[in-house]
């Protein structure tokens, strides 16, 4: 258990503690510095009839309130404790339970303290994503090449832009609203090979195996929660698509995730605005060489075309690559 503590000795100042019962290994392995008996402390605090360090009746009957119940639960059932690695953060199962109640993934470093090496550094955890199958089928003939989620301009005319390229796109969004829109859009500008799906299982149920999923949506959470509903359905072999401009560390994460899945995972800046996404963008890809092949007979026809030099698309490293040269 990781919390903030009191400092040792005289001193009020808080420490970033675990939950360590022996003084002397906890503060003073690595140390000449004596150490003062803890109790000493709290009976000075008494004396001075200082409180900082005591808990009020009412609290304490509050907090049993909440935990009496729960520890009952845990007799009756017999339910086990979560065995974890001893200096991380805790079991995953946790950060499972945290994503899935409040969408908060943390990945920052948890620090411990060693009895051998002192202040050591070990990286957050991941969260696990969740399978399911879906229900829906389409027949053979009725699949699309490729799928596209979030449809602002710059989706509808990346969409557009695979369409008219001879590639049959699903496209889906959020609101159900900018699908029709941009089916539309396909069947004005030229009756283009475009179909909607209302449901991110819609979505990836309508696409060819190996799947392939474009994710066109704000950077940040959005491209979490968007990963999270739409891998749900997707298996490995499958690639998701992050075109947004997103900072690489951000892509180093999610393609660890989806790796634990077997779902490949690239991070593609793009360049080239409203316009580009349309007529020709400039595709930035980091990814597996694997993931790269499946997408290139597409994005090599999509992107911008330079003569002598051929498309603004190629290889360009591991995920964190694409963002990175995009920045």
């Amino acid at each position: 258990m990781k919390t903030n503590v009191k400092s040792p000795g005289f001193r009020s100042t808080p420490i970033q503690s675990e939950l360590e019962v022996n003084y002397d290994t906890r503060f003073f392995a690595h140390q000449k510095e004596s150490n003062p008996d803890a109790y000493t402390r709290l009976l000075v605090d008494v004396l001075r009839g200082r409180h900082e360090a005591f808990v009020r009746d009412d609290e304490l009957r509050s907090a049993w309130r909440i935990f009496t119940p729960v520890l009952h639960l845990i007799e009756e059932q017999g339910i086990r404790p979560i065995i974890y690695k001893s200096g991380t953060r805790g079991p995953v199962e946790s950060d499972n339970f945290i994503y899935k109640v409040g969408g908060y993934t943390r990945n920052e470093d948890y620090v411990f303290y060693d009895d051998n090496t002192g202040q050591v550094a070990d990286g957050g955890q991941n969260v696990q994503l969740a399978t399911k199958t879906p229900a829906m089928t389409f027949k053979e003939d009725e699949l699309c090449d490729i799928g596209l989620f979030g449809l602002a301009v710059m989706g509808q005319n990346f969409a557009l832009n695979m369409a008219e390229h001879g590639f049959k796109v699903c496209v889906s969004n959020r609101s159900p609203s900018k699908v029709d829109v941009t089916v539309q859009r396909a069947k004005d500008e030229g009756n283009l090979p475009l179909v909607g799906a209302k449901s991110h299982e819609e979505l990836v149920a309508r696409l060819k195996k190996p799947r392939k999923i474009v994710v066109l949506v704000q950077a940040g959470a959005p491209v979490d929660k968007t990963i999270e509903k739409i891998s749900a359905y997707m298996e490995p072999g499958d690639v998701i698509i992050d075109g947004g401009n997103e900072w690489f560390p951000n892509s180093l994460r999610r393609g660890e995730l989806l790796e634990s899945k077997g779902i490949q995972f690239i991070g593609m800046g793009i360049s080239g605005g409203e316009e580009g996404a349309r007529h020709g963008p400039s595709l930035m890809p980091g990814c597996s060489k694997v993931a790269y092949d499946l997408v290139e007979p597409i994005f090599s026809k999509c992107a911008a075309q330079v003569e002598g030099s051929g498309p603004c698309f190629g290889y360009l490293g591991p995920v964190g690559s694409g963002n990175y040269v995009k920045m």
